[in-house]
């Protein structure tokens, strides 16, 4: 038998092979055109770490100010400036750990710029009420923001909410 007859089974290209490969070769392109890692929207994984850094000192942030209205009869600071961080976190050394949580380090430029903190409000007002904010929009798309509430809930939420949240604070 000749070394190409599909009776032989033989290595070499035969009708069932080419179909094969050429199923196997077009699942391949198929999956990198869907997954397109070139056109990826989704944040570098450093990105994602620097970002959920930033948004652990936030928390740390919503804490201090939430010790701040405890201990003021339910009222917020006027400024950031106004927390008293030994009382917002007892027992903390001076690692510069309020220094870094008191100002947002962009998670993509490492820009380092003051939180918007919106004043004036108290432990009574309505829980998704915005406290601080991350001062840009950050992300491959620049479509998030880091915010805090009055209920002490730290999370990240669509650039469009952040507006129409931030638009409605009281």
């Amino acid at each position: 038998m000749a070394r190409n007859d599909p009776g032989d089974g033989g290595w070499t290209t035969t009708w069932r092979g080419t179909a094969l490969l050429t199923a196997l070769l077009a699942a391949v392109v198929a999956a990198l055109l869907i997954r397109a890692p070139w056109k990826d929207p989704s944040p570098a994984p450093v990105e994602d770490g620097r970002a959920s850094s930033e948004l652990e000192h936030l928390a740390m942030l919503g804490h201090a100010l939430r010790y701040h209205a405890d201990e003021h009869d339910g009222r917020y600071p006027a400024t950031i400036g106004d927390i008293e961080w030994r009382q917002a976190k007892p027992g903390m050394e001076a690692n510069g750990l309020p220094a870094i949580a008191s100002r947002f380090h962009h998670p993509e430029t490492r820009q380092v710029m003051d939180w918007l903190y919106y004043a004036g409000h108290t432990e009574s007002d309505p829980a998704e009420t915005i406290l601080v904010a991350s001062p840009v929009a950050f992300g491959v798309n620049k479509d998030r923001r880091m915010v805090t509430r009055v209920g002490n809930v730290t999370e990240i939420v669509a650039e469009s909410d952040f507006q129409r949240q931030a638009g409605s604070n009281p």
